[in-house]
């Protein structure tokens, strides 16, 4: 049995159950019936469910998970090798529309986006709010030079910026042939007028943004997160827009997900924030949700899949 606990397109369910034997069965992995469960061969899961080691051990028959996300952090990569069970992700299907939204957040701190909102809201005019920013010419900084970092560079290029990133584990050659300075990270960190974080969730980005990260920044610095909420230590950056010393923050993901109410975050008037909709489009998400049912059919052919988990690059080793 297919387990598809995830909001897969219509269309590539349906293309799906044209080209496999097995049945399948949409359903949340926690509503799904104990039968259900001890049947299950295939399971199709977005970073909502979590696969733990204990999820496994109820999943007696599971042989492959597929994440519609290119994120894995949600699936327990160590419990899922030691059952011998494969997975894979879906690492191309949100690259344009996590680009297009770390534009976004990059553009709304510049025009001060969500002061002006709430002026308006307040029947007040332009001479209340400070004034905004021009994107040309401004020097924006790449945290990871990735499959998203590398189209938002394709987006940026059109305004006359400059741009530079940090990434060990990319040749640096390789950084240059996209038109894209490489820097040391202290050295990004104190050159980019904006600071744009694309890294995934590891031993050595974990909490990555804290206080010593942030002293190394000039004060006039906006940061702009889309990539995982944990890179960041927020309360040390709430400190440091309240003192003064971080200019504004665009942040689409969080440590904790929904954004709690009390979220010292959303009483910040230099920030920005939306809820996680990175890869939340209907674009990203036919694209996720075909790439996952062909994992699936190529899984059951024995055809060699392309995004097997852990990746072979050199920041898995951290993971």
């Amino acid at each position: 049995m297919i387990l598809v606990s995830a909001p897969l397109s219509p269309s590539s369910l349906g293309w799906l159950r044209t080209q496999v034997s097995l049945p399948v069965v949409t359903s949340k992995l926690n509503a799904a019936s104990e039968e259900q469960w001890s049947q299950t061969q295939i399971l199709v899961v977005r970073t909502d469910t979590s696969v733990t080691a204990d999820t496994l051990r109820k999943l007696p028959q599971l042989k492959l998970i597929v994440t519609a996300t290119s994120g894995f952090d949600h699936i327990d990569l160590k419990a899922t090798q030691a059952h011998n069970i494969t997975v894979a992700h879906c690492p191309n299907a949100n690259a344009i529309s996590a680009a297009e939204q770390t534009l976004h957040l990059i553009l709304a701190t510049l025009k001060n986006a969500h002061q002006c909102h709430q002026a308006l809201s307040k029947n007040l005019w332009r001479h209340h709010l400070p004034f905004s920013a021009e994107l040309t010419k401004k020097h924006i900084g790449l945290i990871g030079f990735g499959r998203v970092a590398r189209r938002l560079t394709k987006m940026l290029q059109g305004f006359d910026v400059h741009i530079a990133s940090y990434d060990p584990y990319i040749d640096p050659q390789e950084i240059k042939d996209h038109g894209v300075t490489p820097m040391g990270r202290t050295e990004v960190f104190r050159w980019a007028d904006i600071l744009s974080l694309h890294l995934p969730l590891t031993r050595k980005t974990k909490q990555m943004i804290n206080r010593g990260t942030l002293e190394q920044m000039n004060s006039d610095t906006i940061l702009i997160n889309c990539s995982r909420g944990e890179i960041l230590n927020e309360d040390d950056v709430v400190q440091w827009l309240q003192s003064g010393e971080l200019k504004a923050i665009g942040l689409d993901v969080f440590s904790v997900e929904p954004l709690p109410e009390k979220s010292s975050l959303r009483a910040m008037p230099q920030a920005y924030l939306t809820p996680h909709l990175g890869g939340y489009t209907e674009e990203a998400r036919q694209r996720a949700s075909q790439e996952a049912v062909e994992t699936i059919v190529d899984f059951l052919n024995e055809t060699p899949l392309n995004a097997t988990l852990p990746p072979e690059s050199g920041w898995a080793q951290d993971l």
